[in-house]
């Protein structure tokens, strides 16, 4: 792995004083290879980070993307959105599956849209 990836590589977005490059070509990010932000921060910097294509995704603590009566949280509607268009998207958790089953719909509709229904609404009848 050293040969593919090297510390330059890795952009860690801490604040809004982290944020990337305004240009969305892909040579404005110099060494960056990865990207690593928190649910929080891709809601406040969600603009800057919407600018780039993405070409993979991968989101630890996914079971924090949940709706909330139906309705996304700030933070999951922000991730949800940036990652709607990202060819490959890997969620990870290491936290067992909430107890309430309507907790699996934003991840599952991420990965597989519609396989639980059009909407969380539908779901929730089910």
């Amino acid at each position: 792995l050293p040969e593919l990836l090297s510390p330059r590589n890795i952009h860690v977005i801490f604040s809004s004083n982290d944020m990337l490059p305004q240009s969305r070509r892909e040579a404005s990010l110099g060494d960056v290879r990865v990207c690593i932000v928190s649910f929080a921060m891709a809601r406040l910097l969600h603009e800057n980070l919407s600018r780039r294509c993405w070409r993979v995704a991968i989101v630890d603590e996914s079971h924090s993307l949940r709706f909330v009566a139906g309705r996304p949280s700030l933070n999951t509607h922000a991730v949800l959105s940036l990652l709607a268009e990202v060819p490959r998207v890997l969620l990870l958790s290491g936290t067992p599956s909430a107890s309430v089953y309507l907790d699996v719909f934003a991840q599952v509709n991420l990965l597989c849209p519609g396989f639980l229904g059009k909407s969380w609404q539908e779901f929730s009848r089910g």
